[in-house]
């Protein structure tokens, strides 16, 4: 899984946010058109991981911060779509790493850290019952990405390199 450089990267908003709805925006990568709105008004990050786009985009609402992350084909098509969200609760996405197996980790809500795997052919999921705290996902029973949270214990064994602030708090 690589990082997308940023200036690659087109984002524009193409419905503000309301009181009722998130915004909604669309997106291009390295000059190619994504032809679908997404919900989100901040670009977080974006990941190319073979040939599989992975988009993190933020709702831009203090009181109730929120994440999707949308996994995109080559094809442009939505493949899976995760939101990382919790009744008035806010959170701050970082980008902490990429491990060797290619699980990409992040932090958000409270300094909690979360790891994130994408299943390149799919695999059978439950929704909501086998999902992370404010992980929210369509009924489908297949599923690209899994989201687990880390464990405290875990935590001192990923390679940060000082990449994230205030760890200790976890």
């Amino acid at each position: 899984m690589d990082k997308v450089n940023i200036d690659n990267i087109t984002f524009n908003i193409v419905l503000e946010r309301t009181e009722t709805e998130n915004a909604k925006s669309q997106i291009s990568i390295k000059g190619t058109q994504i032809n679908t709105v997404i919900s989100g008004a901040v670009l977080e990050d974006c990941f190319q991981h073979g040939a599989y786009y992975l988009i993190i985009v933020s709702h831009d609402c203090p009181f109730e911060e929120g994440l999707d992350i949308y996994l995109y084909d080559s094809d442009n098509n939505i493949v899976d779509k995760l939101v990382v969200l919790w009744v008035y609760s806010t959170g701050v996405y970082k980008f902490i790493t990429i491990d060797d197996n290619q699980a990409l980790y992040f932090q958000f809500f409270n300094n909690r850290i979360y790891k994130l795997n994408i299943i390149s052919r799919g695999q059978f999921g439950i929704p909501y019952f086998v999902e992370a705290f404010g992980v929210w996902r369509k009924l489908k029973l297949k599923k690209y990405l899994k989201l687990k949270k880390v464990k405290r214990e875990d935590i001192a064994k990923l390679d940060l390199d000082g990449a994230t602030q205030d760890i200790s708090m976890i």
